[in-house]
């Protein structure tokens, strides 16, 4: 008896993997959307868990301030709406983070976010 299921099971999964990356996408596109300071402050503190201290070290800012940047970028990052995505520009960020939890390479990340110059 021909199974009428048989391609369902395999596009299913490509179907999930993909919907998943153009979320990721759209994640990226707002987060690009923030400033630098924003970017790394919320990237820092809701991916990698970082402490506000550490962050504020790192910034070269005040906890209270790195505080209230996170709350701008979290209050930014709900009022945005998904626009045009540049593919390639994303994948390169979607790539770093996911290298970057994967290994625990956290350096390339912060490179990636916090360009020399970029505390406000």
């Amino acid at each position: 008896m021909p199974d009428n299921h048989a391609g369902h099971t395999h596009t299913a999964p490509a179907a999930g993997v993909r919907q998943a990356e153009e979320l990721e996408l759209a994640r990226l596109l707002v987060l690009e959307r923030l400033t630098p300071t924003e970017r790394a402050v919320y990237i820092l503190r809701e991916a990698f868990e970082y402490t506000y201290a550490d962050i504020a070290d790192m910034l070269q800012l005040s906890v209270v301030n790195t505080r209230k940047i996170a709350s701008r970028a979290r209050k930014h990052l709900l009022a945005q709406q998904r626009g045009n995505v540049d593919a390639l520009g994303h994948r390169h960020l979607l790539e770093v983070f996911v290298a970057a939890a994967q290994t625990g390479d956290v350096a390339s990340v912060e490179s990636l976010l916090v360009p020399e110059g970029a505390a406000n």
